[in-house]
């Protein structure tokens, strides 16, 4: 990839981040998790959306310290599945600072379960509300 592809590419996930309306749907003691409905993408029984988790307290991936991460998810709407497709862990609160971890990696499907703040993201991105 050309080092013109590589700054747009990292430019159009600062923008992105930077642009992101997040709406809270819920925490607890350590985080806070947000989403971005403006991100929702559907087609057929599955939905693509970015979600992100705003810790109280510091994280550590291989001794660096995040306070946030990143993840953009697919929602298996019909079937009430979840993977998460990528994902990156952030110095400071709300997706901001350092990139400190990133993964591409899809992950394996989960089932969803029921009366968690993965249901409620489901439940979002699959319009069950």
């Amino acid at each position: 990839m050309s080092s013109k592809a590589v700054l747009a590419v990292l430019l159009a996930v600062a923008c992105s981040s930077a642009m992101a309306e997040w709406v809270e749907i819920g925490g607890d003691e350590t985080i806070t998790i947000y989403v971005d409905p403006a991100t929702i993408h559907r087609q057929g029984n599955r939905a693509k959306m970015w979600d992100l988790g705003d810790f109280k307290t510091a994280e550590k991936s291989d001794d660096k310290s995040y306070l946030s991460v990143r993840q953009q998810q697919e929602y298996d709407c019909k079937g009430k599945r979840l993977r998460v497709l990528r994902a990156t862990c952030h110095a400071k609160n709300m997706g901001k600072g350092e990139t400190i971890c990133s993964n591409n990696k899809p992950r394996h499907w989960e089932p969803v379960l029921p009366v968690s703040f993965d249901e409620s993201m489901w439940e979002i991105a699959c319009k069950k509300r």
